[in-house]
């Protein structure tokens, strides 16, 4: 794995939790600034809805690779996942949010 023992997992999974943390009220105001006002509701609901629907769906993925393949090939596809998500969000949302301001 990638941590040596049960405390160094302990600090960086209390780490991703506060990553994670900070990033809800970030996604809420970038969602917030390129939603008009009458679809700000429904923008919110979806929001929320694909939160737990990830939250499902990478329990029951990673508890499907785990076996196969072991825990360490979860941790890698999350990043994979999760820097493909960081690049997407750059340059089909922040690059929006430049130009309009």
């Amino acid at each position: 794995m990638f941590s040596a023992n049960l405390s160094d997992s302990d600090i960086i999974q209390k780490l991703l939790g506060l990553a994670a943390a900070g990033l809800g009220p970030s996604i809420n105001v970038l969602l917030r600034k390129i939603t008009p006002d009458p679809l700000i509701g429904r923008v919110f609901g979806l929001n929320i809805s694909a939160l737990y629907l990830g939250a499902f769906g990478g329990s029951v993925f990673g508890g499907q690779v785990a076996p196969w393949l072991g825990m360490r090939y979860v941790f890698i596809m999350t990043s994979i996942l999760l820097m493909t998500s960081a690049v997407w969000v750059y340059f089909r949302v922040h690059k929006k949010l430049t130009f309009r301001a």
